[in-house]
């Protein structure tokens, strides 16, 4: 069991270190960006979950357990779905941090294969909500990858009682939502996995 053990840290320890593809300066599609923040998920045990429908019983968000993938520090998140007969569900991940300026966003993804899709929700200082758009995030890969969003892949979303002021994200802005959703050809059963997302600039 002792031996089981150190195997385990030192096969997670390889994960972070091979799959920890955006640091300091690195080159990004072309471009270089500076990191500014990682925002570790393996801090908060109990990730607080919402799910649509309310009381659909779709699955759980939970922590990694066991050997299942790990990208940094001791857990990613893992959205264990089950969708059964509904054509339309989504497992949020409720967040509240604020972030005072950001160029892109960069979340590493342990894919299924389900082309459901993973979301990212930001609220700007006017009240204006903005979600990543449709076309990002879809997830048609095994394994880990890294998912980048660009300011331009935000879109203004008119959600509860937001109004449009301009449009634009004005900063700061507060990181709200992690989402996946079950897109119309996805995968109704599965699991896929988030470890810290990287916010750059």
């Amino acid at each position: 069991m002792r031996k089981f053990f150190i195997f385990y840290l030192l096969l997670s320890f390889s994960y972070s270190f091979i799959f920890a593809q955006v640091e300091k300066g690195e080159i990004v599609n072309s471009h270089k960006f500076y990191f500014v923040e990682q925002i570790h998920f393996d801090s908060d045990p109990v990730p607080f979950a919402l799910y649509y429908p309310e009381k659909s019983n779709i699955g759980r968000l939970r922590l990694s357990f066991g050997i299942e993938p790990i990208l940094y520090g001791f857990f990613s998140y893992c959205f264990d779905y089950n969708f059964r007969n509904l054509n339309k569900g989504a497992i949020y991940l409720v967040i509240s941090k604020k972030i005072d300026k950001f160029e892109k966003m960069v979340l590493p993804v342990y894919g299924d294969k389900s082309n459901n899709l993973i979301r990212i929700r930001i609220i700007d200082k006017d009240g204006e909500v903005f979600t990543t758009a449709l076309k990002k995030g879809v997830v048609s890969w095994e394994k880990w990858k890294n998912v980048v969003y660009k300011i331009s892949d935000f879109k203004f979303t008119k959600w509860a009682e937001t109004k449009k002021v301009n449009g634009k994200i004005d900063f700061p802005i507060l990181l709200r939502r992690i989402y996946f959703v079950k897109s119309v050809r996805g995968k109704r059963k599965g699991k896929i996995y988030i470890d810290d997302l990287k916010i750059l600039k």
